[in-house]
């Protein structure tokens, strides 16, 4: 069997864009996480400042966001020159990296970093339930499992981070290409789901419902930029291209006889 190559299926392997990352980190043990707490601070502008207390005492460090691969490997290899026992790196709009001399100090590192950056869900209005499960009968959706889902409808605050760009890679590799929307937001009443959305959709769908609810109204948000997107865009274009095309659909002024956008 070739070299990169899965032993079951046989199918070839790509190693990770983030194998240059994990190569210039001196750690024995290397963790690399999409807190979503972590997250939350991570696409604030002003996120360094704010995680400076939080983090005070451990020896870490922030990464401004650059593109995932050699450029976030020079970005790390830069900030160890800076501080050569730095075992926590917050990666700006993408997440958190911990590193250990085993796996025990590597899990209790991350423990305790989770623990402090931990950020409380703002509370949000109920969904409309009734006229979605309504709307999911008449037009072939579903209603998520996970109702903080809906805090996409219902919170105005969730509504205007989410229209207003993307904050991280993961969300713009699932959620920016043209096509068929998993996901239908309708203002003040909630979220509906596509019928046929993926496993790996829906948990990347929760978790940004999750990240958005735990920064703060008044934050000014570092959002991804056009030229950032692009690259996004043509690093992941072949290595995701089994997944599903998709982006947010909107409905501002919901009607009975509105179908999903294609």
């Amino acid at each position: 069997m070739p070299a990169g190559s899965d032993a079951t299926t046989g199918e070839s392997l790509q190693p990770s864009i983030e194998t240059p990352m994990h190569a210039v980190l001196p750690h024995r043990v290397v963790v690399h996480v999409h807190s979503i707490s972590t997250i939350a601070w991570a696409v604030q502008r002003e996120g360094k400042s704010r995680l400076t207390d939080l983090l005070a005492g451990l020896r870490w460090s922030w990464i401004p966001y650059v593109d995932s691969g050699f450029a976030l490997a020079l970005a790390i290899r830069n900030a160890l020159a800076h501080l050569p026992d730095a075992d926590v790196f917050v990666l700006a709009n993408h997440g958190l990296v911990i590193g250990g001399p085993n796996c025990d100090s590597a899990m209790r590192l991350l423990g305790e970093v989770e623990r402090r950056v931990a950020a409380a869900p703002r509370c949000f209005p109920d969904p409309d339930l009734a006229s979605l499960r309504t709307r999911a009968r008449n037009d072939g959706w579903q209603l998520p499992r996970d109702g903080a889902v809906h805090a996409l409808g219902t919170d105005p605050v969730s509504r205007r981070i989410l229209s207003c760009g993307f904050l991280y890679p993961c969300q713009a590799v699932f959620f920016h290409d043209p096509g068929i929307s998993p996901f239908l937001v309708i203002e003040g009443r909630g979220v509906l789901l596509a019928r046929d959305i993926s496993r790996t959709e829906l948990a990347m769908l929760t978790g940004l419902a999750n990240i958005i609810l735990r920064v703060a109204p008044d934050a000014p948000i570092r959002y991804l930029e056009e030229s950032e997107l692009r690259r996004i865009a043509a690093a992941n274009s072949t290595r995701y291209r089994g997944l599903p095309e998709r982006h947010v659909s909107w409905e501002f002024a919901p009607r009975s006889d509105a179908r999903p956008t294609p």
